[in-house]
Parts: C-alpha cells; structure tokens; sequence
C-alpha cells in the first residue's frame, strides 16, 4: 500500500510501502536530533506528529490487515501535512530548513530560538527570554529575504552591468579628453593646419557620441533580455500547470466514468470466487466420498480385495450390469460437479482481467502515458459479451452410455 505526504508548494512525497515511510520519518528525527542538545522539552514538543506517525507505521508494519492501524495511520499522516501546512513542523529539505541549519553552525541555541518562534502558534506569546526576540528579527529578515531574492539578484546583474558600462565609458572619455587635448597642442603649435585638425576633432568627437550610443543600446539590450527571460519562465511555468491540471482533470474523469465498471466486475469477480470454491468444496467431498464408500464396500468382503473379486465367479450379468451402472452414474455426476467448478473458475478469471485493464488504464491515465487507443481497445475488451463459462467436454467419455450418445450425435 502507498502513502503520499503534501509539503506546502512542492511536489507530494510518495512512498511506495509502510517501510519507507517509516525510513522517512527516521530521517527527519536524525535531522533535528541537535535541538534535544539544546533543549529537550522544545525537542519533544516540536517532532511529536513525527513520533506519532512513527508509532502508527510500526503498528501497521506489525498487522497489516488491521483496518483500524491503517485508519489511525491515515488520520497522523494528516495531521503531520496540517502540522507542515501551518508551520507548526518543519521539513528539512525546505528553505527555511537550510536557514536554520546554517544558523545552527554558528549558535546551536540562537538557531533552536528560531525553530521555536517560527513553529509557534498564533496566540502563544513570544518568550521573554534573551535572545527570542533577536531570532524573530532573524526570522523577519529571511522571509522578507526570500520574496525578494529573485527581484534583488535581476537587479544587481543589472546594476554590476551598468556599473561596468559607465567604467568602461569613464575610461572612453578620459582617453577621448587626453586626445582633444594633444590635438589642441597641435592646433595652438600649427595654427596652419587649423582646418584639418578641426576635422579631426569632429571625426573623433561623432565616435564619441557613436560608442555612447552603442552603450545606451547594450544597456536596454541587457533591461529587454532580463523582461524576456522573467516572461518566458512565467509562461512556461503557467503552461506546466495547465498541462498537470488537464491531465488530472482527464484522469479524474476517465476513474469515475470507468468507476461503476469496476465495481460491477469487481462484484462479479467476488460472486463467482465464492462459486468457484462452494462448487470445489462439493467435488472435493464427493469425490472423497465416493473413495471411502467404494473402499469400504470392497474391504468388506472375506478376504479384502481378493474376495472382492472371487466373489465375481459366480455372479451374472445383471449384477455386473448394476455395478457398471452405478460406477457411471457416479462419474458423470462428478463431472458435473467438476463442470461446475470450472465454469466459475473461467468467469471469476473472466472478471478479474477485465478489472485489471481498467486499473492499468487508468494508472497510465494518471501519469500522462495512456494513449487514444488504449482507451479504445479497453472499451472493446470492456463490452465483448462473456461466456456463460460452461466447460465443454473435460473428461471425455463417461460409461458405455456415454460413449454410445457421443457416437450416435457424431461428437
């Protein structure tokens, strides 16, 4: 039997079996052992859904077919996500897990301080002892942290890259002023070449403003990059959810039109199991009966198995006759005990398969994987009428009676 555990936003924890889960559980104890160094009360108070859970899997691991252990089971995991949800436990692969744990390298006490202020319930007051209220702000600051990261790290590429530009432009224009420098020496040493050297001037100054503009464009190039980016990684997060949501929604509507089929097969399945064994109990006893009385009429003659058959000299043909007869006529009612254990047995596998199709349709249909003509080869397997399961000729011949029909009949 699986288990599956919802923590907060991200993907539900699926266990394959109650040994995983329980593995789990360990996990996370072994994760948040150092708190009891710190304070065992507050360790006690802060892993007891995991403890509870633990107590429940080992209960189920221990009788698993007891409804009531997997009911309790069912009611901790759900506390243990209500716990989660509302921040009273802590998952150690979460953000804040990671936090605390790099706080805990630091100060073991300051980092058991905020597990308590961040697991506390609305209504309990902030202890007033040193250091809670130097956590809370701890706290405070990571969470306003964590909503901003993503815009701040966008914004400081941003900044670095206008930083590196305006350098770069720093530097372009004290090389450019060294140049109108060195050209206005030459014009004041040869006022001859005025003309020239104030093309040159000119020329030099439209690369300036040239190499700015080429800058202002990098700059808003690097602004529509970063837009771009943010945009194409909402969309396709927005699109990787409706995928999932339309494909739940499929498979929901796939397992409850495909519901009222697997419960009339299913009751099928169950009806016909129960017939298989009452009709192989029956034939089982006959059978055995029939043994018991033949061996007990044979033994009873003077001598066991040789009188049995001494005293066959002297008999007619009447008395073999009935004999034969009887032996017949307790064969073919035995076959048709037997018949009516195989007919079951053909229906019951009958009903079993085609449940088993539409649980393997609808588990592919839950992952994504199940194709349009799997449906339709299922809907075809699905409604194929059933036989009435009656087995045909099992034991061939039966009797000399039987034997003759079969001939006469020309089977």
């Amino acid at each position: 039997m699986g288990y599956e555990l919802a923590v907060g936003n991200a993907k539900p924890i699926k266990f394959r079996s109650a040994e995983q889960f329980l593995e789990w559980c360990k996990n996370e104890m072994e994760f948040w052992n150092w708190i009891q160094d710190v304070d065992p009360q507050q360790m006690g108070n802060f892993n007891v859904r995991i403890r509870n859970t633990m107590q429940s899997i080992m209960s189920v691991i221990s009788h698993p077919d007891n409804q009531g252990y997997q009911n309790g089971l069912a009611g901790e995991l759900e506390a243990l996500q209500h716990a989660i949800s509302e921040s009273q436990y802590i998952y150690s692969k979460s953000i804040l897990a990671e936090f605390i744990t790099q706080e805990m390298r630091i100060d073991k006490s300051f980092a058991a301080k905020i597990v308590h202020v961040a697991t506390r319930t609305d209504h309990e007051n902030l202890p007033a002892q040193k250091g809670y209220h130097s956590a809370a702000n701890a706290l405070f600051d990571f969470e306003r942290g964590i909503t901003k990261r993503g815009a701040a790290s966008s914004v400081k590429a941003i900044e670095q890259a206008r930083a590196e530009l305006e350098a770069l432009l720093h530097r372009e224009t004290e090389e450019s002023q060294a140049r109108l420098n060195e050209l206005a020496e030459l014009v004041a040493a040869r006022a001859a070449n005025a003309e020239e050297w104030k093309n040159a001037l000119s020329e030099n100054n439209k690369k300036l403003i040239a190499r700015e503009s080429k800058f202002d464009g990098q700059i808003e190039k690097l602004f529509s990059n970063t837009q771009l980016e943010l945009d194409q990684t909402t969309q396709q997060l927005v699109s990787d959810t409706s995928e999932d949501i339309e494909n739940f929604k499929q498979a929901l509507k796939e397992e409850i039109a495909l519901k009222e089929p697997i419960d009339y097969w299913g009751k099928k399945a169950a009806d016909h199991e129960k017939a298989k064994n009452r009709w192989g109990r029956v034939f089982t006893i006959y059978v055995l009966t029939v043994i018991v009385l033949l061996a007990t009429f044979v033994l009873g003659f003077d001598g066991g198995i040789q009188g049995f058959i001494a005293s066959w000299k002297d008999s007619g043909i009447g008395a073999v006759a009935t004999f034969a007869g009887l032996i017949g006529i307790g064969m073919v009612i035995a076959r048709v005990l037997y018949r009516l254990f195989a007919s079951q047995l053909h229906l019951w596998n009958d009903a079993r398969e085609r449940v088993t199709m539409i649980q393997t349709y609808l588990a592919l249909a839950a992952e994504g994987h199940a194709k349009e003509e799997f449906l339709g080869a299922l809907m075809q397997r699905l409604f194929s009428p059933s036989t009435d399961g009656i087995v045909k000729s099992d034991l061939g011949s039966v009797g000399i009676f039987d034997a003759a029909t079969k001939i006469a009949g020309g089977k």
